[in-house]
């Protein structure tokens, strides 16, 4: 079982008070709607929604790689402008042995590790990842949640997943955002009041996910 104790040293991840974060228009798209969300420290957060509907623009505006064109993203009372650097942690992943391998030597799952070690290195309050693991086979990506979990509840960091997987924003996240098609809004923020391991066959999982997917059925 996870320790789930929340760490209260780090600052919430938000958008400033009465604003909210919209994306830059591209070719007379709006990708994103209005978005007003707080993440609270040690939180684990999943962010699922339609395909196409500008989930990576979101992470790309709170990284600070896009800025929005309304609004503004804060982290511990500071605005989010730049993005941040990065070195390797290969330990922390179980990577160790590989450290003298080139990336076409890796398979995938050990590239998305290294992926996760490159997040870990500055040792950052928060972690925003892409779905990270949907590129990869069903056991690899299973034994992945697995490791995610454990390092999340190691370290007590404050993550935002992208996943347009269901299931796995269930098995993850204390909380689902759930954000309808573009202009991309939010539909609904679920609390997943399910232990840790979660399981499909637990009561309660089915539940959600039929939720959760109704209500991205009815965003099309």
């Amino acid at each position: 079982m996870l320790d789930t104790e929340r760490r209260q040293s780090q600052a919430p991840l938000r958008p400033a008070k009465g604003e909210s974060p919209r994306s830059r228009r591209k070719g007379g798209v709006v990708a994103i709607g209005q978005v007003s969300l707080d993440v609270r420290p040690g939180e684990f957060v999943a962010i699922v929604a339609p395909p196409d509907t500008g989930k990576s623009t979101l992470l790309s505006i709170l990284r600070g790689f896009v800025s929005p064109s309304t609004g503004t993203v804060e982290h511990d009372g500071d605005l989010v402008t730049d993005p941040g650097l990065a070195r390797t942690r290969l330990e922390q992943v179980g990577l160790t042995e590989t450290a003298g391998l080139y990336p076409s030597e890796l398979s995938g799952g050990m590239k998305q590790r290294v992926a996760i070690a490159r997040a870990l290195a500055l040792d950052p309050d928060v972690l925003l990842m892409d779905e990270p693991f949907g590129a990869l086979v069903a056991q690899t990506r299973a034994l992945l949640q697995e490791e995610l979990l454990r390092i999340w509840d190691r370290t007590g960091k404050t993550i935002v997943f992208v996943t347009h997987a269901v299931d796995e924003a269930i098995r993850l996240a204390d909380r689902i955002v759930v954000m309808s098609a573009r202009p991309s809004v939010v539909l609904e923020v679920l609390p997943v009041d399910l232990p840790r391991p979660r399981r499909m066959v637990d009561p309660g999982f089915a539940e959600l996910h039929e939720r959760i997917w109704g209500l991205l059925r009815d965003s099309l």
